[in-house]
């Protein structure tokens, strides 16, 4: 029964990450080269750079493209780093929009989006076909979701389900470090809140302990642009280390008011998942605009951080 059930719950992940594969397909054809227009020429000032970041993320549904691309745009010298910390900031609070997006109930509706997204696949025009591949990838990502709940109430009965949910519940910090992992391992945040949105949903997870979920996939997420840095220029090290320093300093901030927000959301929504949704928005949301007046200063900041911790490991 086990082996079963996790075979059901890594069926549902796989359906996910096939929906979010073909979501972001049918968005970069339709918008990808407009993309790359905006991240090159509208990023001259922090508050454009920002914007930029968020529009582009939110139109995409991917910050890891966003952030492969910017440090594409860096590592080519086609964009300077400093210019750059506009648009991490921009692409955190721009992938929210997904989050929030995954919240919404649309099940009633599933079978016409698929109908819908087959018919238009079948056109041969560009921006048809892009579209219906992204109503069907956004079809099969509730799809998933819908699985998730069900596979999430019947692990819960497995004893290392039971003990892993129990420690995670009774030590935040641990909550943390097992999905900044996790999210590492996957690539993305986007699939590792909505598996929690899930387990939410079934009520197994405290929402203490789901919020510290939360900020632990926003550190994990920043592995896809450490891996794009890899072999590219000092410039485009540094924009990778940026998004990873802001995220790590916004969770040092966020942990210790987690008890705070898990009392408050409720005054925004009393549906658990819509509480994780809303939370990564304020988290990103606050850590970005408290960046953002002082991009620059942050960027000398990640330049003298990172020189200091190399040349402390070369020692």
């Amino acid at each position: 029964m086990g082996m079963q059930l996790l075979l059901l719950f890594f069926s549902c992940f796989l359906l996910f990450f096939c929906g979010m594969a073909m979501m972001k397909y049918g968005f970069q054809q339709m918008s990808h080269r407009q993309l790359e227009k905006w991240l090159y020429n509208y990023t001259n000032a922090p508050i454009k750079s920002f914007l930029t970041g968020m529009i582009a993320t939110a139109l995409v549904h991917s910050s890891s493209l966003v952030m492969v691309i910017t440090v594409s745009f860096v590592s080519a010298g086609l964009l300077k780093f400093k210019d750059a910390i506009g648009i991490i900031l921009g692409s955190n609070v721009g992938t929210t929009f997904t989050t929030e997006f995954l919240a919404v109930e649309i099940d009633d509706y599933l079978g016409m989006m698929f109908a819908i997204s087959l018919l238009l696949m079948l056109f041969k025009n560009r921006i048809l076909f892009s579209l219906g591949c992204s109503c069907f990838g956004i079809s099969c990502i509730f799809l998933a979701l819908n699985g998730f709940e069900k596979a999430a109430f019947l692990l819960s009965d497995l004893q290392v389900m039971s003990d892993l949910l129990s420690k995670s519940s009774d030590h935040l910090l641990f909550s943390v470090g097992i999905s900044a992992v996790f999210t590492g391992i996957i690539q993305s945040s986007t699939a590792l809140i909505g598996i929690v949105m899930s387990f939410m949903n079934e009520q197994l997870l405290p929402l203490e302990t789901g919020l510290a979920f939360v900020l632990g996939a926003n550190i994990g997420t920043c592995i896809t642009a450490l891996l794009a840095s890899i072999g590219s220029k000092q410039e485009a090290k540094y924009t990778a280390f940026a998004h990873l320093w802001l995220n790590v300093f916004g969770v040092i901030l966020f942990v210790p008011l987690i008890p705070f927000f898990a009392n408050n959301l409720k005054l925004l929504t009393n549906e658990p998942d819509f509480q994780i949704a809303h939370f990564s928005l304020i988290f990103n949301l606050i850590t970005s605009l408290i960046i953002l007046p002082f991009a620059n200063q942050y960027a000398n900041f990640v330049l003298w951080w990172t020189k200091t911790i190399s040349a402390w490991i070369k020692k």
